[in-house]
C-alpha cells in the first residue's frame, strides 16, 4: 500500500467506524426512551386508575355513612319526641331502633345514651343494663364539643365480641343543652366487602383511614401484628377525602401487576432493539474490514468471483443432493412396488413347482426304493408325501404374508400422496348406505345400527366412505358371540370441526393397547379375527389426511368408543 494512500485508508476506516458507533448508540438510545417512556405512561396509567378507584369508593363511603348518620338522626329524633328528661321510652323505641337498623345492611345495632351515660333504649335488651358510656371517646366527643357525626376507632364490642365501628350523633335537649347521644355499631365488614365488590383485584389495598391515621377498614385485612394501612409491599397509592367527614380512602395497586404488561411487552421491544444494534455493529465492524481492502479492489472482484463460484457448486451439489434424495425415494417406492414383489411372485411360482415336481418324481421314487429296506422307503416317502408339502405350504403362506404386508405398506405409503377433492358429504346417508353391508350380520345376532343425525360435512367422499367403513366393520367383527350388538353413529359439529362417534358394546380393548391397535400391523388382543392388522393404521392415516384424528375410549368386556374428528378446509375451493 502506498504510503499516500494510507492516511486515506485510515481516515475512511476510522469514518466508517464512528458512523457505526453512531447508529448502534442511537438504536440502544431509541430503545431505552421507548422502554422509559411506556414505563412511564403505564405508571401514570395506573396512578390515574388508583385515583378514580379512591375517588369513586370515597363517593361510596359517603353515600354509607350518610345512610348512618339519617338512621341516628331518626334515632334521636324518635328519643326527643317522648322527651329528653321523660327517662326511659320502652318498648315502642326501641322497636323504632329496630325497624331503622332492619332498613340498612351496615348497621349490627343502634342505641341511644342519655346525658347521665346510661343506655336508654338499644337492640341488645339487658346486654346493657348497668352500661355506662361516660369516658368513651364517642360520648365524651359529642358533649365537650359536639363532634356532629362522630366516627370513632374500631374495636370489639363488650357486649357481642364482634368487631365494630362507633358512630354517634349529639343529642341536644330543647334548652340546647346536652341530651346525650344516638349510637351506632357498624359492621366494617361492609366496608370491605364494598371495596371487593367494585375490583375484586388480589394485589390491591383499600383502607379506609380517619384523617388522624386511625386504620378503620381494609381489604385484604391488615398483619395480625399491626394495625397500618400498609403491609410492606410496593404499591401505587392514591387517596381521596371522603366528602363532608374526617376520613380518607387509600387505594393501593400492586406495582409489579400495574407493570406486568410492561414487564411482557418490554423483552419484545429490547430484544430486537439488541439484535438489530449488534446487527449494526457488525454491519459496522463488516465496513470497516471492507475499508481496509480498497486498495486491493483487483484481489477482491476476484475473490467475489471465486466466492460466487463455490456458492454455485455448493448450490449444485445441494441440488444434485436433493435430486438424489428424490430419486432414492422412488428408487424404493420402485423396489416396493416391482423389485420386492416380483421376486415374491417368482418365489410362489417356484413353490408351485416344486410342488409339481415331487408329485411326479415320487412313483418314481417308489419304484427305485422298491428293493431297498422298508424302513428307509418309508422314510423317503413320507418326506415326499408329508415334510416337503408341509414345508411348500409354510413358504407360500409366508409369501403370502410378505405380499399382503408389502401391499399394505404400499397402501399407507399412498396415503401422503392422496389428492383430496373436497365436496359436501351427507354423512348420514353415506354411513345408512356402509350399515347395509353389516346388517345380516348384526341381525343374526339379534343386534342392531342406530345412526343419529348426522351432518353435512365439506370433505372427501372416498376417504370418509373408507374411515366409516373400517370402524363398522370392526365394530361387527368384536361383537361378543351371544349378546345382542348395538352399534351407535352420532356427531355433533363445533365451527369447521365436526366429531363422529361409532359406539358399540363388544369385547372392548385393555388400556395397553388403546394406543398400540392404531400402530401398523397392530392388533388388540387375541389374534382370533380375520384382519391384517393395517385397518386402524390406514384409517388414523386417512383422517389426519382430512386434519384431523382418531381416538378410542374402551372398558374392556363392555365396548368402545372410537372418536372421529374431521376438520373442513377453509377454502372449499
Amino acid at each position: 500500500m502506498s504510503p499516500l494512500r494510507a492516511p486515506a485508508s485510515l481516515r475512511l476506516r476510522s469514518t466508517v467506524a464512528w458512523l457505526g458507533a453512531g447508529f448502534v448508540s442511537a438504536i440502544l438510545a431509541i430503545g431505552l426512551a421507548w422502554l422509559w417512556h411506556t414505563h412511564r405512561l403505564t405508571l401514570e396509567a395506573a396512578e390515574r386508575k388508583a385515583a378514580t378507584m379512591a375517588i369513586l369508593l370515597a363517593e361510596h363511603t359517603a353515600r354509607s355513612f350518610d345512610v348512618v348518620d339519617r338512621a341516628l338522626a331518626a334515632a334521636a329524633d324518635g328519643y326527643q319526641r317522648t322527651g329528653v328528661a321523660s327517662g326511659p321510652t320502652g318498648d315502642a323505641l326501641t322497636e323504632r331502633l329496630r325497624r331503622i337498623r332492619d332498613g340498612s345492611p351496615v348497621l349490627l345495632g343502634l342505641a341511644i345514651v342519655n346525658a347521665q351515660g346510661e343506655a336508654v333504649a338499644s337492640l341488645v335488651g339487658d346486654a346493657l343494663s348497668g352500661f355506662d358510656a361516660t369516658g368513651r371517646d364517642y360520648f365524651e366527643a359529642q358533649r365537650q364539643a359536639g363532634a356532629g357525626l362522630y366516627i370513632g376507632p374500631p374495636g370489639v364490642s363488650r357486649v357481642t365480641g364482634q368487631w365494630i365501628l362507633t358512630v354517634s350523633r349529639r343529642i341536644t335537649g330543647p334548652d340546647g343543652a346536652f341530651g346525650g347521644i344516638a349510637f351506632a355499631a357498624v359492621d366494617p365488614s361492609y366496608f370491605t366487602g364494598l371495596y371487593r365488590s367494585i375490583d375484586p383485584g388480589s394485589s390491591r389495598t383499600v383502607a379506609l383511614l380517619r384523617t388522624d391515621g386511625r386504620l378503620l377498614a381494609r381489604d385484604p385485612r391488615p398483619p395480625p401484628e399491626g394495625n397500618e394501612a400498609g403491609d410492606g409491599e410496593r404499591r401505587i397509592m392514591a387517596y381521596a377525602s371522603v366528602p363532608g367527614l374526617p376520613l380518607v380512602v387509600a387505594v393501593g395497586l400492586g406495582s409489579d401487576d400495574a407493570l406486568a404488561l410492561w414487564h411482557g411487552d418490554a423483552p419484545a421491544v429490547a430484544v430486537p432493539m439488541v439484535l438489530l444494534a449488534l446487527l449494526a455493529a457488525g454491519l459496522g465492524a463488516l465496513a470497516v474490514s471492507q475499508a481496509d481492502r480498497v486498495e486491493r479492489q483487483g484481489l477482491e472482484l476476484a475473490a467475489a468471483r471465486a466466492r460466487s463460484d463455490a456458492a454455485n457448486r455448493a448450490l449444485a451439489r445441494a441440488n444434485a443432493t436433493l435430486r438424489a434424495g428424490n430419486a432414492e425415494m422412488n428408487a424404493f417406492t420402485t423396489l416396493v412396488s416391482h423389485d420386492l414383489r416380483a421376486p415374491l411372485a417368482s418365489a410362489r411360482g417356484f413353490a408351485g413347482e416344486l410342488r409339481i415336481a415331487v408329485d411326479a418324481v415320487r412313483p418314481v421314487v417308489a419304484e427305485l426304493l422298491a428293493d431297498r429296506p422298508e424302513q428307509a422307503r418309508h422314510r423317503a416317502l413320507a418326506a415326499l408325501d408329508a415334510e416337503i408339502p408341509e414345508a411348500l405350504d409354510y413358504i407360500e403362506t409366508s409369501l403370502e404374508k410378505m405380499d399382503g404386508r408389502v401391499s399394505a405398506i404400499l397402501k399407507l405409503a399412498r396415503v401422503g400422496r392422496l389428492e383430496l377433492s373436497p365436496a359436501p358429504v351427507n354423512t348420514g346417508y353415506l354411513v345408512r348406505e356402509l350399515g347395509r353391508s353389516i346388517a345380516y350380520q348384526l341381525s343374526r345376532g339379534g343386534g342392531e345400527m342406530t345412526v343419529g343425525d348426522l351432518p353435512v360435512v365439506i370433505s372427501d367422499r372416498t376417504a370418509l366412505e373408507e374411515i366409516f367403513a373400517n370402524l363398522l366393520d370392526n365394530a361387527v367383527k368384536y361383537l361378543v358371540p351371544g349378546r345382542p350388538g348395538r352399534i351407535a353413529v352420532t356427531a355433533e359439529r363445533d365451527g369447521r370441526t365436526v366429531v363422529f362417534r361409532i359406539s358399540d358394546n363388544g369385547c372392548g380393548i385393555s388400556p395397553e393397547n388403546r394406543e398400540r391397535i392404531f400402530g401398523l400391523f397392530q392388533r388388540g388382543g387375541e389374534a382370533d379375527r380375520p384382519g391384517d392388522g393395517i385397518g386402524l393404521a390406514y384409517t388414523r392415516a386417512l383422517a389426519r389426511r382430512l386434519g384431523g384424528d382418531i381416538d378410542c375410549t374402551s372398558e374392556p368386556g363392555e365396548g368402545s368408543v372410537f372418536t372421529v374428528t374431521v376438520v373442513e378446509p377453509a377454502d372449499p375451493a
